[in-house]
């Protein structure tokens, strides 16, 4: 996205950034397809199909257009934030759980009690994942020690928790 756009995220207006260039706007819908489906849906229908925000809001029962500018801009701002494609690439050190909580943390926006329950998991095994995720987004090419002190086999999750998550 052109520093345009970005900066406009970041403000606190109710429009939707007006995104002119094509080419960002096929960014924005191949990287929302790795959204969860309602804000994929939501995505085509405001910058493949044009749909105004009225339109759509009327269309999902919601009196208020702000409430589907706020849904579009929080999955932009996801969208553009780096982590988002780190997340994608999905490292073949993180186990399948692991793996679950950055998709449901960083791609669908969840919070951590929510990707708890839907995960099967305890707050506490979710929010040991999520520092593990973030040390390793942060790190510049290099092990720290905070990243090794949070390697996966020393998160104390209980075998039927992971198989309980991973067989859902």
């Amino acid at each position: 996205m052109s520093r345009k756009s970005q900066a406009y995220l970041k403000s606190r207006s109710r429009a939707l950034p007006l995104i002119e260039n094509r080419a960002e706007v096929e960014e924005i819908l191949r990287l929302a397809g790795h959204l969860n489906a309602a804000e994929h849906s939501l995505m085509m229908a405001v910058y493949n199909d044009g749909m105004p925000l009225v339109r759509l809001s009327r269309l999902l029962g919601n009196k208020d257009r702000g409430t589907v500018a706020r849904r579009v801009r929080r999955a932009l701002a996801r969208l553009a934030n780096p982590n988002f494609g780190k997340v994608l690439l999905k490292p073949a050190h993180w186990s399948p759980l692991r793996q679950a909580v950055a998709e449901r943390i960083w791609l669908f926006g969840d919070s951590q009690r929510k990707t708890a329950r839907e995960l099967g998991l305890t707050l506490h095994g979710v929010r040991r994942h999520a520092q593990a995720i973030t040390a390793w987004l942060n790190e510049d090419g290099k092990r720290s020690p905070e990243i090794s002190a949070m390697s996966h086999a020393e998160i104390d999750l209980d075998a039927g928790e992971a198989s309980r998550c991973l067989n859902r």
